[in-house]
C-alpha cells in the first residue's frame, strides 16, 4: 500500500466499547486484557529481550539476562509493568525499523499522532538492562500516562524529572543480592 512504511501493521481500534481502554472520562485502561500474540512486538538486544504491547506496556523482560528472573511480567499474569500510553483514546500500529529489533509505536488519537520508538541498547554493564523510548508528538503536543513499576524489587528507587518544553527521564532501579538490578 502506499505511503505506508514498511512492516506497519493494520491499525485496530481502541475504545471502551473494545477491551477497557479510557477515554477522557478517567476510566482505566485494562492493560491485562488478552491479546493475541501478533500484538505484541520483540525488543532484543542479545543478552536479553523485551515484549511490548500494543498500548505502550513492556508486559515481559528478564533482566539482566535472559535467564534471569523477570523485572516486568504482566504477559503471564504476574507482577511487574512499565506503560508509556497516550491519555486520549487512541488507535495503534506500528513497525520494525528495516533490518532491526527497534520497534515504533505508533498511537493515533483524536489529538495527533504519537510515535514511540523503542530499543534495548547492548549497555557497558552485563548486570545492567536499557530500555529505551524516545516518544515523537506529532504537530500537537502529546499527553500520556506513564507508570513503571519493577517486580521483585525490595526497595524500588525511581526517579521521574520533568524538563523544560516537555522532555522528561526516567530511572529505576531495585536492590537485589545486595547489588543494584
Amino acid at each position: 500500500m502506499a505511503g505506508r512504511a514498511p512492516g506497519t501493521r493494520t491499525f485496530r481500534k481502541e475504545g471502551p466499547e473494545a477491551d477497557g481502554v479510557s477515554d477522557d472520562a478517567g476510566r482505566d485502561r485494562d492493560l491485562t486484557a488478552p491479546r493475541a500474540l501478533r500484538d505484541y512486538a520483540v525488543l532484543a538486544d542479545g543478552e536479553r529481550g523485551a515484549i511490548v504491547g500494543p498500548q505502550g506496556e513492556i508486559v515481559w523482560m528478564c533482566a539482566p539476562r535472559w535467564d534471569c528472573d523477570a523485572v516486568f511480567a504482566r504477559l503471564i499474569g504476574g507482577e511487574g509493568s512499565y506503560s508509556v500510553t497516550p491519555a486520549a483514546r487512541f488507535v495503534w500500529g506500528g513497525y520494525y525499523e528495516e533490518g532491526t529489533l527497534i520497534w515504533r509505536s505508533r498511537w493515533v488519537t483524536d489529538e495527533g499522532v504519537i510515535e514511540c520508538r523503542e530499543a534495548l541498547a547492548l549497555p557497558g554493564d552485563p548486570h545492567r538492562a536499557v530500555l529505551l523510548r524516545s516518544i515523537t508528538p506529532g504537530d500537537a503536543p502529546a499527553r500520556l500516562r506513564v507508570s513503571l513499576e519493577p517486580r521483585g524489587a525490595r526497595r524500588p528507587r525511581r526517579r521521574v524529572a520533568g524538563h523544560r518544553d516537555g522532555v522528561g527521564a526516567g530511572r529505576a532501579a531495585a536492590r537485589r543480592h545486595g547489588r543494584p538490578a
